[in-house]
């Protein structure tokens, strides 16, 4: 049986928050470049990330349970 992953998301966390500053300086400066947001920015991002890496997470674990389950038989 698979159990969330806390490395996993941890990971996806920090990956996914390098790309959304990626997109956040493209937005603001129309190309790549190297500024933060604001905290209250910065808190809205980080929250929709761990958010929906949480759910990745979980569902990676029921997907891998389903195949493992499926594999048994």
């Amino acid at each position: 049986m698979h159990h969330f992953n806390i490395i996993q998301f941890l990971v996806t966390v920090c990956l996914f928050y390098v790309e959304a500053l990626i997109h956040f300086n493209i937005g603001k400066k129309g190309s790549l470049g190297v500024s933060f947001p604001n905290w209250k920015q910065n808190k809205l991002i980080i929250g929709v990330i761990a958010v929906f890496s949480f759910v990745s997470c979980l569902l990676t674990a029921l997907v891998q349970n389903v195949v493992d389950e499926l594999n048994k038989n």
